[in-house]
């Protein structure tokens, strides 16, 4: 069977696939109608052979290549098109928007004792579920614009409806910070456009905007997706302290008094954890989405190692 499969390769049957680019929605809670997340592809001159198979395999938020660390899925064929194959993917309701997913197509040659010779394979390829095509860039772009022409060259600083959280203090790679008082109350939820944060240049009037940051409650079964942010951008704003002097003090509890800066009205005061995601402008591109921006407020100082932290995005399950 083998030598038969060899011959027909040799003679210009080679298996070719053509990946269908997902264009995934996270289902509606409640609705009657549910969306099947399925990777599909056509494959010509596959051949008829019994150990001929037709997999993809796929990770979520990072790519995990090889057999033994991405997910695999053996695709089945069409009943209406031979040509097409498909594979639904399990724990369907895991899969929510804004989250990356990446795959691969191969046809392999696989033989009873588990042994495979790959015959055809595509590019890893990559789509961010509920964000189509560019959407995420497109998204990112458009709260740009939209931040920048809003709160840029402010004329006073902190501009009207916002509190500054940590005084006059700049900080390195972040600059100098005024925030929205809602930011720490219980069940927040952001308004695109309106950023929680705002960061700014230290020199004014008019102060630049150098970037902006959106915050939701923290919840560590919960990690939000928002519009079409990248979901595995999001970080974790640790509790603590914004103490009297400007600056940071990581605490778990508000029973916990800070050690440094001493008490007054405004600041200190406290918060509970929150997840956060921020971003830094770049005019006519898409913005940076990173905790800092090393390339901004150099001279600042820094904050506490404990205040910002990312949390990791398995692959798995």
């Amino acid at each position: 069977m083998r030598f038969v499969l060899l011959l027909a390769l040799v003679a210009g049957c080679t298996p070719v696939i053509t990946p269908v680019m997902p264009q995934w929605e996270e289902d509606v809670h409640g609705s009657t109608v549910q969306i099947v997340k399925e990777f599909r592809a056509t494959v010509t001159n596959l051949g008829t052979a019994p150990t001929l198979k037709v997999i993809v395999r796929f990770s979520r938020h990072r790519w995990q290549p090889g057999l033994g660390n991405a997910f695999e899925g053996e695709a089945t064929r069409s009943s209406l098109s031979p040509s097409e194959f498909s594979f639904a993917i399990r724990h369907q309701d895991t899969y929510v928007n804004t989250q990356a997913v990446f795959f691969e197509w191969f046809v392999v040659d696989r033989a009873p004792d588990g042994t495979e010779t790959i015959l055809a394979e595509t590019d890893v390829q990559q789509f961010r579920i509920g964000c189509a095509g560019t959407g995420t860039d497109d998204s990112l772009k458009s709260d740009q614009a939209t931040v920048v022409g809003s709160f840029d060259n402010a004329s006073s600083f902190p501009p009207s409806g916002y509190i500054l959280p940590h005084r006059h203090v700049s900080f390195k790679g972040n600059g100098r910070a005024a925030a929205r008082v809602q930011v720490i109350e219980p069940g927040h939820t952001p308004t695109l456009g309106q950023p929680d944060l705002l960061f700014y240049d230290g020199a004014g009037p008019p102060f630049r905007l150098l970037g902006w940051a959106y915050t939701f409650p923290f919840d560590a079964d919960k990690r939000p997706h928002f519009f079409c942010f990248p979901y595995e951008a999001w970080f974790v704003h640790e509790a603590g302290w914004h103490t009297s002097d400007g600056l940071f003090e990581c605490q778990p509890n508000a029973l916990s008094h800070p050690t440094t800066g001493g008490l007054s009205l405004t600041p200190p005061f406290w918060h509970g954890r929150v997840w956060d995601l921020h971003l830094w402008r770049r005019d006519g591109q898409v913005p940076v989405v990173a905790a800092a921006d090393d390339t901004i407020a150099q001279d600042g100082v820094s904050f506490p190692a404990c205040a910002f932290h990312p949390t990791d995005v398995t692959p798995f399950p």
